[in-house]
């Protein structure tokens, strides 16, 4: 199939995915998809875990997951 007629999508772990290939076909100089969702992708775990950045902004927001269950989860990966 053509890149330019893939969408990547992901959520939460996923998301991190999602990101994580498009820097990796970034940087291979591969070409990229037509799009990309990242729904809350894990993707910055230093803001997770010091408390910093837009979980921690939007923590009175998230309806899913709070930030110390995101601290848990940074645990968890690492």
């Amino acid at each position: 199939m053509a890149p330019g007629r893939i969408v990547l999508s992901g959520i939460s772990a996923g998301g991190g995915v999602v990101l994580g290939v498009l820097l990796a076909l970034r940087d291979a100089g591969l070409p990229m998809p037509a799009g990309a969702v990242a729904l809350s992708p894990v993707a910055d775990l230093v803001a997770l875990t010091q408390r910093t950045g837009s979980s921690e902004f939007n923590a009175a927001r998230d309806p899913v997951i709070s930030v110390t269950s995101s601290e848990n989860m940074c645990e968890m990966y690492v």
